[in-house]
């Protein structure tokens, strides 16, 4: 079984994708996301490495954990959040490169009790080259 953690510039847009696609949810796994900053003490879009890798920290719980991104940086602060985690739990951390809803609603829908990190990655990238 593998977790999920969606990262996003936008709270609202990672927050209404899970809401949506949660209905099609049919194993038991996290399900989670990060998305936006705090600037002045307002919500604002974007991404910080920092807040993302404590955000792993308090998802991680054994499973692999593939995390899916919305844009360019958002990939990025995630690969950077990964450097700052322990090794034990780095392992277990995958950043799937894919189109940002297609890739979460086929990871949801195909997620299954025997799958590691890399085999839901690898399922969601043939699932997209067929769709396209």
């Amino acid at each position: 079984m593998v977790d999920i953690l969606v990262v996003s510039h936008s709270e609202d847009l990672a927050k209404s994708a899970i809401e949506l696609l949660s209905e099609m949810k049919t194993e038991d796994f996290q399900l989670t996301y990060y998305g936006g900053i705090f600037d002045q003490n307002q919500k604002v879009f974007g991404s910080d490495p920092t807040l993302i890798a404590e955000k792993i920290e308090k998802t991680y719980h054994k499973n692999d954990l593939l995390i899916i991104c919305d844009l360019g940086s958002s990939y990025m602060n995630s690969e950077m959040a990964l450097s700052f985690l322990p090794s034990e739990i780095e392992k277990h951390i995958l950043i799937h490169h894919g189109p940002f809803f297609e890739s979460l609603l086929i990871a949801i829908v195909n997620n299954q009790e025997h799958f590691t990190g890399q085999q839901l990655s690898e399922l969601i990238s043939l699932e997209t080259k067929q769709m396209y």
